[in-house]
């Protein structure tokens, strides 16, 4: 089975484009013992959010998702490093690299963006499998060349 969970509506990023604002202001995070009830072996479990690395205990979710063993990939904005086992895939959205634009469109600051790419070095250090996610509208429909290169150097 295939699951995708958003742990917590809480983020600390104010994106533009978020589908899920008003929505994810009313989540709690979710205890992951009711996770872990609904996964079993050999299950594909996404873990997002709002940010999944602002949950207490996802690091502890994350153990005991790879112990079952599953197959676990978290979807991140990046900004905030939590170590991870090694089994979990980490996706980071990199909607630019451009300090003035994702403070444009994310009301991120230059030091957020600096520490994206700071914590996916360290994913990569750390033996995570990364993959960058670049959402792409029309407003930054001009970075993918930057952010695809950044990338190829990062060989991921």
């Amino acid at each position: 089975m295939i699951y995708q969970f958003e742990i917590t509506g809480k983020c600390n990023l104010e994106c533009e484009t978020c589908f899920n604002w008003e929505l994810m202001k009313k989540l709690e995070d979710i205890k992951i013992e009711n996770i872990l009830k609904k996964v079993s072996k050999r299950d594909i479990v996404y873990i997002g959010g709002g940010e999944p690395m602002i949950h207490p205990r996802v690091q502890e979710l994350v153990e005991k998702l790879v112990e079952i063993p599953t197959e676990v990939v978290i979807s991140t904005n990046g900004t905030i490093y939590k170590s991870i086992p090694n089994e979990a895939q980490i996706q980071v959205s990199v909607w630019t690299l451009n300090p003035n634009l994702y403070k444009e469109m994310l009301k991120g600051t230059e030091n957020q963006l600096n520490n994206v790419k700071e914590n996916i070095k360290r994913y990569i250090s750390d033996g995570n499998s990364v993959l960058i996610n670049m959402p792409v509208y029309e407003k930054n429909i001009n970075e993918i060349q930057s952010v695809s290169d950044y990338a190829d150097n990062l060989r991921v």
